[in-house]
């Protein structure tokens, strides 16, 4: 399942993350899971209310730069990681 709000950036993180998961686990069902607000009865709505595509918009694609990072160096993960938490705060 692929869990994005309901806006053309969710419907682009959700292309690509459906992109990589083709790569890396070939052709599988998957489903979306749009939503407005992290309330519980929209969340509920939303998981019963399932869809089997993404509908991502030429905006999305074409207006936005997200970014998504694999570190397979665990001295790599670790610095981000503790920059991560100095700038955030977690």
């Amino acid at each position: 399942m692929i869990a994005t709000d309901n806006d053309s950036e969710g419907e682009l993180i959700g292309a690509e993350i459906l992109e990589i998961w083709r790569r890396v686990d070939g052709d599988r069902l998957y489903r979306r899971m749009r939503f407005n607000s992290t309330d519980y009865r929209e969340l509920k709505r939303a998981w019963r209310n399932l869809e089997e595509t993404l509908n991502w918009s030429w905006s999305a694609e074409n207006r936005n730069d997200e970014n998504l990072m694999i570190l397979n160096d665990p001295r790599i993960t670790s610095l981000y990681e503790a920059e991560f938490q100095r700038v955030w705060g977690g």
